[in-house]
């Protein structure tokens, strides 16, 4: 079970500036230079706001309290107070990486602000990275030797670093300066408790019996002493305090080490009563809790509620499988353990799916089980199996083998000798030799010899496969008149007929009348391991150690197995390190990675598992385990590899394609993606496939392949969490947010990302509450930084704070073409035009399809607001092309026009708009073209066969009927020979069929006559690019930006240029 730990858990106590004292200044009155009254009053104005914001701060209203922050800001500038405390407001909203900038920043330019120092060494000790964490807490420290906090935290990193007299001198000093505080009394306990002197840390506990922390500590001391009664006493007490739910756990904890099962149930009932979500660990010890009280019903009940919530926890699945094991449930008990391997590669595990398989009478299965176990432990109870299912496929020759070598390793398994008797005994007689037992038994006198024919009846009767009359027969035998060999064989025959149960009581029954061989207790202790009873297996496994000296490690590796199910991880991490002496146990190594990295030790689990690559390159299970940590980490690329490794080594294994399309997915490789994910749809993993796909057809507004995967989840999953997600999901897609939200918000198993998608919803509705409560539930973990940046930005957005939203969007590194985007559309509605045009004439580069119109659209509209009338009249001209009927863009065309002194074109884009769109009037446009044209005309003119034909073939290539626009193209070259659009588009469509001669031909005459359209220049460069003739490429550049100076579209392509260049002389390498 899972064990409980003693040492601090470090916990962030950011710190605040002013939230106690005014800022002073020493004014002299006679000097020239004081601060006239206008400044102090700014300051004071300065204190005031800030102390606002610290309200607001700690009532979680975020936006008001940066706002506040800032204020305080523009009144006084140099305020380091208000500076920290924008930090303090990122860090708390999950944005590590901005408030880092911000109290690194602070730290340079006030080095004396300690303050600064002080939370910067908090963000690397929440990274765990202690060195740097300890430099600047003694630089905080520098600034500032009364700072409580940096004294006592300096304590602790100390501690862990291996400085015990340095870390307890600057614990006390902590608690001599003010005892008071929080942190002193906390850190100074726990640091007494790292050192041995326990009762020095309850003396200074006791003092603060009101505070939840003190009594859940005294709570955890005592139980470390085994004072169960006074550990149960102080938590209780801590969760009537306010302590975290999860203290119940650990009271349940400490009472199930004490045995008492009962009221370890009746706590976590309460715990699992609270509207929380409720840990595996919680679940894991239930279960364990309802199975040590006999309670079988209510241990798979439990087990099965964890696999509900926590599908993918390998524990709570072997757990849930052994139930259904234990009760015969062998259909079930292979689909809960199918797939686990993926995660525990474990020999005991996979014998016990061989036991399993054999019990449904796939015998093939059986037997590959049992020896990719073989592969991994040579042990005589698995050679033993083996030998059984040849017997079973009729290869008695291979069986007789196997029987041998299990012999050969344990002389004394007494399964083993018995079938390797039973194979020597075929085509005897056996129903005479009964017969003449029977006879014999009914007349026998002796005790000695009737026990003994007893014996002999019940071998010819497992011999004959009658295990029911075996076991009656032995059961006859009086309990006082059987000896050791009787209740072995007694068991043996239980747990042949799979009443594990009885098997167990017969040898429990022998323990407590006989003094057992060291081989029969270890017996028990495998039936113990093969029922599921770990704390009870695990106690009898240590009780044998002293005895057993021929491989003392394997009864390690089966101690730390037994822990590792209790969830007991560092009990099972000691037990696995002392099974490691035995160089060769690979199963040994596998596991205790996976513990390492169960208990957050990653980059110690990493190193384990290259060792075990390199003891062991042939096993798929630690490729995959290193794949699921790096992609933890986000580095989809090094995911992508190992799970491809894993994927040759388990070519037939269909679900490994699950994890592949993961780690394209986060490569944004969504073809990839989608072709790993169709792959798994025909593997047991059907549903998470399908739903994956789903997400990708939403994410790419496939809405054809989205529905398809929705139909299927409805089809064959309609209850499951996937399918109400997906609904969830489509709801959201047609603007149903109100479903959507019902959907999600009950949820029974909702994770984190169904509170990032309920906050994202939320923040759409600009509604902050409700936003911020679910991003409050989203660990602190920077993979999720980018994803909670994108929300509050969006939230920002809604509200109109489009500066803050700017603020969010650019403390991303999210370097991906939406969040690129998202950054000009923002900074064009905060006012920032430039900078809106900057990006987005970037984009335009490689941006195709729909994301090319909305970049036009956005660019035509920033030049607007520039007025720089030509960049808007380039970017108008091609969204024009992509959104032909569209009377606004028309309209626009014709203002950009009007603006460049060009009445012609404006006259004539005017008439389209006013043709879409009858209401559209400018008298502007329609007097200067009155007063151009000396005959007045109608403001309304027919547009001439050119433009509808041009019209016409741009929403045909829009459409993708690419050979019908191209005759319609053809037309109007051949009516108009320099018309330079339709011979642009031309080129497009050629380049796009691969036709790159007619391509090269179109782009020259786009720009033979007609020089002011950069897309074209553009569109070359980047064919000669992908041809490699950067020569060509360059030279195009140069032209292009003879006749548009300062382009950026073709001054970005010489970048690219760059980047392709260097790109091809390495492939040549």
């Amino acid at each position: 079970m899972k064990q409980t730990k003693y040492w601090l858990v470090f916990f962030i106590s950011l710190f605040m500036g002013a939230e106690a004292s005014m800022l002073e200044f020493e004014l002299d009155l006679s000097d020239e230079n004081a601060l006239p009254s206008a400044i102090t009053k700014a300051v004071s104005a300065a204190y005031e706001l800030n102390l606002e914001g610290i309200k607001a701060l700690e009532k979680k209203e975020y936006d008001k309290a940066l706002s506040l922050f800032d204020q305080a800001l523009s009144k006084f500038p140099e305020y380091s107070d208000a500076i920290n405390n924008r930090g303090v407001v990122y860090f708390r909203r999950g944005h590590i990486s901005e408030a880092q900038s911000i109290w690194e920043g602070l730290a340079a330019k006030d080095p004396q602000y300690a303050l600064a120092s002080y939370n910067l060494g908090l963000i690397y000790l929440h990274e765990r990275q202690l060195e740097p964490a300890r430099r600047l807490m003694e630089r905080a420290l520098r600034a500032d030797d009364k700072l409580v906090e940096a004294h006592a935290r300096l304590g602790m990193i100390n501690l862990e670093l291996g400085s015990k007299q340095k870390g307890m001198e600057s614990l006390k000093k902590a608690y001599r300066i003010n005892p008071e505080n929080h942190d002193a009394w906390n850190f100074l306990a726990h640091g007494l408790i790292s050192i041995g002197d326990t009762s020095e840390a309850i003396t200074i506990l006791k003092k603060k019996l009101d505070k939840h922390e003190a009594l859940t500590l005294l709570g955890k001391i005592e139980g470390v002493r085994r004072n169960y009664q006074k550990a149960a006493d102080y938590l209780t007490r801590a969760v009537s305090k306010g302590a975290d739910p999860s203290v119940m756990v650990d009271l349940a904890t400490v009472l199930v080490d004490n045995g008492k099962d009962r009221e370890a149930l009746s706590v976590l009932s309460r715990y699992f009563s609270l509207k929380i979500s409720h840990s595996a660990d919680s679940w894991i010890l239930a279960g364990i809790a309802a199975k040590n009280s006999g309670d079988l019903t209510s241990a798979q009940k439990y087990f099965e509620n964890g696999a509900k919530y926590y599908p993918d926890d390998p524990i709570i699945r072997y757990n849930l499988g052994q139930i259904y094991f234990h009760s015969k449930n062998f259909e079930m008990a292979e689909k809960t353990w199918d797939g686990l391997d993926d995660s525990i590669q474990d020999p005991s595990l996979l014998y016990l799916r061989a036991m399993n398989a054999r019990k449904l009478n796939q015998l093939d299965l059986a037997e590959r089980l049992i020896k990719q176990a073989l592969e991994m432990d040579s042990r005589a109870e698995f050679h033993d199996l083996l030998g059984v299912i040849f017997h079973y496929k009729k290869d008695d020759k291979s069986a007789v083998e196997q029987f041998r070598k299990a012999l050969k390793i344990n002389p004394e398994l007494r399964s083993a000798q018995l079938n390797l008797a039973l194979s020597s005994k075929k085509g005897e007689d056996l129903d005479a030799v009964i017969k003449d037992t029977q006879h014999k038994l009914a007349s026998c006198q002796e005790k000695d010899s009737c026990l003994e024919l007893s014996f002999q009846l019940s071998l010819i009767y497992y011999h004959q496969k009658s295990i029911d009359k075996a076991i009656q027969t032995l059961s006859a035998i009086k309990e006082e008149d059987r000896d050791e060999r009787i209740f072995r064989h007694l068991a043996l025959f239980y747990k042949e007929d799979h009443q594990l149960d009885k098997a167990i009581h017969a040898l429990e029954t022998a323990s407590k009348k006989l003094y057992l061989e060291p081989h029969t207790e270890y017996e028990l202790a495998e039936l113990y391991l093969l029922a599921g009873y770990y704390t009870k297996a695990a106690e009898a496994l240590n009780g044998l150690l002293p005895k057993w000296k021929q491989n003392p490690w394997r009864l390690h590796y089966q101690i730390g197995y037994s822990y590792l199910e209790l969830n007991d991880l560092e009990k099972a991490r000691k037990s696995f390190e002392l099974s490691l002496k035995s160089k060769s146990n690979v199963a040994a190594q596998g596991l205790l990675a996976f513990v390492l990295n169960r208990q957050g030790n990653v980059k110690e689990a990493r190193i384990m598992w290259e060792k075990n690559l390199k003891n062991d390159p042939s096993n798929p299970t630690i490729w995959i385990n290193m794949g699921l940590s790096l992609e933890k980490d986000g580095n989809y690329s090094g995911a992508l590899e190992h799970y491809k490794k894993a994927a040759m080594l388990k070519s037939d294994d269909k679900e490994l394609q699950i994890n592949i399309g993961n780690a394209y997915a986060g490569l944004e490789q969504y073809t990839d993606a989608l072709n790993a994910y169709n792959q798994a749809l025909s593997s047991g993993k059907r549903e998470l496939a399908a739903y994956n796909i789903f997400l990708i057809a939403r994410k790419k507004k496939d809405r054809q392949r989205a529905e398809q995967m929705a139909k299927l989840l409805q089809q064959e999953f309609a209850q499951s969490s996937c399918t109400k997600r997906v609904n969830g999901e489509m709801a959201l897609w047609n603007g149903d947010t109100a479903k959507a939200i019902s959907i999600f918000e009950n949820l029974k198993d909702q994770d984190t990302d169904d509170w990032l998608l309920l906050a994202s919803v939320y923040a759409a509705k600009a509604n902050s509450e409700k936003t911020e409560a679910y991003l409050a539930k989203i660990p602190k973990e920077k993979h999720y930084e980018k994803t909670i940046n994108s929300i509050q930005a969006q939230l920002a957005f809604r509200k109109g704070n489009y500066q803050q939203a700017l603020t969010y969007l650019k403390s991303s590194t999210d370097t991906s073409f939406a969040s690129k985007y998202n950054i000009a559309l923002v900074a064009y509605n905060a006012g920032q035009y430039a900078e809106a045009l900057n990006i987005t004439e970037k984009l335009l580069i490689n941006a195709k399809g729909k994301d090319r119109a909305d970049c036009c659209r956005l660019a035509g509209n920033a030049a607007f607001a520039l007025k720089k009338w030509d960049s808007a009249r380039q970017w108008y001209m091609q969204l024009s092309g992509m959104e032909t009927n569209s009377a606004i863009v028309q309209y626009n065309l014709a203002v950009a026009f009007y603006n460049l002194n060009d009445i012609e074109n404006a006259w004539k884009h005017y008439t389209r708009a006013r043709q879409i769109d009858p209401s559209i009037k400018n008298k502007d446009i329609e007097s200067k073209y009155n007063s151009v044209n000396s005959k007045g005309r109608d403001s309304i003119t027919v547009l001439d066969s050119t433009d509808i034909w041009y019209n016409m073939a741009v929403d045909l290539q829009n459409e993708g009927k690419d050979s019908a626009a191209e005759k319609i193209y053809l037309r109007i070259v051949a009516k108009e020979k320099y018309h330079s659009q339709a011979w642009n588009n031309l080129g497009a469509l050629y380049g796009a069929r691969g036709d790159i001669d007619n391509a090269e031909k179109a782009y020259f005459k786009a720009v033979e006559k007609k020089h002011d359209i950069p897309e074209t220049y553009a569109n070359l460069v980047n064919l000669y690019i992908e041809l490699e003739e950067f020569v060509k490429a360059r030279q195009w550049i140069i032209k292009g930006l003879g006749h548009n100076p300062g382009n950026e579209i073709l001054t970005a392509l010489r970048e690219k240029l760059l980047e392709a260049e260097k790109a091809a002389k390495k492939k040549g390498q």
